[in-house]
């Protein structure tokens, strides 16, 4: 699909609002993208979100490498805060089926981006 930078005709009906017409050109530009090389040259403040379940970007593979680019940065700080049995959208999971779809998201990521945003973006006096 990417390569070809077309959408499959057998794409399920139910399946096509999924696959607008742009979509192929985007995933060619984006997916090679490596997140860490463009952090490291971002200079302000990172909060750095992770669930600890997440199954779409792994924790103990994906996050090490962009808190290591960003850290290594010569201004800007970072911090890290691991959802405790978080998915991808930072809602708690109760197990490998539950894929956090539903509920609230996690209330101690909520607090602590609160106070991030209140520590690191808000007006000096």
């Amino acid at each position: 699909m990417i390569e070809r930078r077309e959408i499959p005709n057998d794409v399920p009906r139910q399946l096509k609002p999924l696959y607008p017409k742009g979509l192929c050109t985007y995933l060619q530009k984006y997916l090679p993208m490596n997140p860490a090389t463009v952090a490291e040259k971002y200079t302000g403040p990172v909060l750095l979100i992770q669930g600890e379940k997440d199954a779409q970007t792994n924790p103990k593979l994906d996050l090490p490498p962009l808190e290591a680019a960003l850290k290594a940065r010569k201004s800007g700080s970072v911090e890290t805060f691991i959802v405790k049995d978080g998915c991808h959208n930072l809602k708690r999971v109760s197990g490998p089926l539950n894929p956090g779809l539903t509920g609230p998201v996690d209330s101690d990521m909520l607090n602590k981006t609160v106070n991030w945003l209140r520590t690191n973006l808000a007006e000096k006096k």
